[in-house]
């Protein structure tokens, strides 16, 4: 597929085919114009506008992503799969080019841990003393790793830990914080920045300072149930509470908790999700621990939440819905946010979203799916439909396993970032890399609240971060109309920002009769640099080109491209497959618009009377 085309651009009502003079980045022979139409044949395309989960960033799992405002990069955190011992981190203002920040984190000889570091995750944190000092706050990494001091004991998992690391800029170098050191207290906040840097000599790191074995009692006494959940000897290195994923969450009034996955280890057959209140970002209040989701074969019951009963909680059944198998043993990589749904008469629900990987890294389905909850520490309700709220499903062969993700805000746009086999369609466990989606919100009238929906997972061209571009999807401030329209579809399904992914999106597709045409007036002048017409999720409804774009500028002149490709590389006839999440596309230099038409009569599979339109995106300013 060629990427430059030339495309006419014609003046005044009648259409005239005269020149269009002094138009930035236009050709200037007579009535032509240039764009792109997306992907060269040599795999190129212009990241100052799009992005595309090309994988490149590889031997990264398990990924924590941070955006740092002050100098706009997304920096990205992970596990690097082929460097047991390290962390490394990258950096993108348009998540298509990723510059490498470098090992972030290793560690030594002196530290506590001697591999297995693992799923790292990054928070800004300012403490009150910062606060008072007029301080900037410093940036944790939340991580796990293999304690040198733990017995192996018959599992390898067995010495798993979890710890924190400091440093005072996104690109590191993290240090560890250890016991009773100068780092510990400036993270804590008792002492300020300036005060660690004069007594740095002062570090000690032998121990990671999150340690569940030394605080039993306090967490029993919360009511979580340790039988059969441990081995070795209690009070000793040797006691075995093996965890992994920690994932920091600060709420609306300040508070900060971590979550974590208790490991499969020698005495813990099953991973189960925990949260807890943190006194400082590096002290745990162990009192406050509370099991929040399990998988039913890890607690040998349908576990669809926990709920304390006479003191001690115990994994509960909604018979209302069974999810069965469909997690297999897994419940994994933890993530928590709050959100607030405003209803339509004003009224707010508060709600908190767990988010949690099932089936393991290694399996094509990984995914994403997601528990509710009325406060931080639940109880946290399993949210059968839709599920998974991002992931694979049974028919993909662009993307497999999704997961292990985080939520990441740019502005005023919301991102899904994760690790998918690099392998697409074999489902091999490594190496994994780095991708990353839209997430929007919209409301579920059966759980009445907002719910995640996830634009991927993805293998076609989206739109550069809005934060880097200064574009954002101006089709919603459109009044749309479309020619041919089945009953019990509507206009307004083109521009909810919603792309249909999964089989349980299908009505959020636009169904025309046979052909259409499509009109979007706007009640301003747009500088416009780029169109995406996303294609329907199934093959049998799927549109093989836009045959007209008509634009209509401010001034008069009509811009209008014939047949639009959408790019065959994304569809398999033979197959009867198309890739979800996709859309015929162009870029061009800025056009102040006003008015957009698109002609749609030209099916993929020859004789069909339905297309779909999944969404129209009109990037501008």
């Amino acid at each position: 597929m060629k990427m430059k085309r030339t495309a006419s651009a014609l003046i005044g009502a009648a259409l005239l085919a005269l020149p269009v003079l002094g138009l930035a980045g236009c050709d200037q022979s007579a009535g032509t114009f240039q764009y792109d139409d997306g992907i060269s044949q040599t795999g190129n395309y212009d990241s100052s506008v799009f992005y595309r989960n090309d994988l490149d960033v590889d031997w990264f799992a398990d990924p924590g992503v941070l955006y740092n405002e002050a100098d706009g990069y997304f920096y990205a955190y992970g596990t690097a799969s082929d460097m047991s011992g390290s962390i490394r981190a990258w950096k993108s203002k348009n998540l298509a080019d990723w510059e490498f920040v470098g090992v972030v984190y290793n560690c030594d000889d002196d530290s506590w841990a001697y591999s297995s570091i693992w799923a790292p995750e990054v928070l800004y944190y300012q403490t009150k003393m910062q606060q008072i000092n007029n301080e900037p706050g410093l940036y944790y990494m939340y991580f796990s790793g293999a304690w040198k001091e733990a017995g192996t004991g018959a599992s390898g998992y067995d010495n798993l830990r979890l710890s924190v690391a400091v440093s005072d800029s996104p690109a590191g170098p993290f240090v560890d914080v250890g016991q009773d050191t100068a780092w510990t207290d400036a993270a804590k906040g008792d002492i300020s920045v300036a005060e660690y840097y004069e007594r740095e000599d002062l570090l000690q790191n032998s121990m990671p300072v999150i340690r569940f074995e030394e605080n039993l009692t306090a967490m029993a006494q919360n009511g979580v149930d340790l039988d059969g959940r441990l081995d070795g000897v209690q009070g000793t290195p040797n006691q075995t509470f093996a965890a992994i994923d920690p994932s920091p969450f600060v709420d609306e009034d300040g508070t900060l908790y971590l979550y974590f996955v208790q490991h499969i280890s020698t005495g813990n057959q099953g991973n189960i999700i925990y949260g807890m209140q943190m006194t400082n970002p590096i002290t745990p209040n162990y009192s406050t621990v509370t099991p929040l989701a399990a998988c039913n074969n890890t607690v040998g019951t349908e576990c669809d939440y926990f709920e304390k009963v006479d003191g001690v909680y115990k994994p509960m059944d909604d018979p209302s819905f069974n999810l069965g198998a469909t997690e297999g043993e897994i419940n994994e990589a933890p993530f928590m946010q709050r959100h607030v749904t405003v209803k339509e008469d004003g009224t707010e629900v508060v709600k908190y979203y767990l988010t949690y990987s099932i089936l393991g890294y290694s399996s094509p389905q990984y995914s994403v799916c997601l528990a509710l909850g009325d406060s931080p520490l639940g109880s946290f309700k399993k949210v059968p439909d839709p599920s998974p709220v991002h992931g694979i499903g049974p028919d993909f062969t662009h993307m497999s396993g999704c997961g292990h993700h985080c939520f990441v805000q740019a502005g005023e746009e919301n991102f899904i970032f994760y690790h998918a086999h690099c392998e697409r369609s074999s489902g091999n466990g490594n190496p994994r890399a780095l991708a990353v989606d839209r997430v929007y919100w919209y409301y579920n009238e059966a759980l009445g609240c907002d719910i995640y929906h996830s634009d991927g997972p993805s293998y076609s061209l989206n739109p550069v971060p809005e934060v880097t571009s200064g574009y954002a999807n101006v089709a919603p401030e459109a009044e749309v109309s479309v020619s041919n329209l089945k009953s019990g579809s509507t206009a307004a399904l083109l521009t909810d920002g919603m792309s249909a992914i999964h089989g349980y999106d299908d009505a959020l597709e636009c169904r025309v009769s046979g052909s259409t045409t499509i009109t979007l007036t706007f009640p301003r002048t747009y500088e416009v640099n780029a169109l995406f017409i996303y294609n329907a999720r199934t093959l049998s409804e799927a549109f093989s080109k836009v045959s007209t774009v008509r634009m209509t500028a401010s001034d008069g002149t009509v811009y209008e491209v014939k047949d639009l490709a959408f790019n065959p590389d994304y569809y398999d006839v033979d197959a009867g497959t198309i890739r979800p999440g996709a859309a015929a596309v162009m870029s061009f230099e800025p056009l102040r618009i006003n008015k957009i038409e698109l002609v749609i009569d030209s099916p993929i599979v020859q004789g069909v009377t339905t297309l779909s339109i999944d969404e129209i995106k009109v990037m501008g300013k």
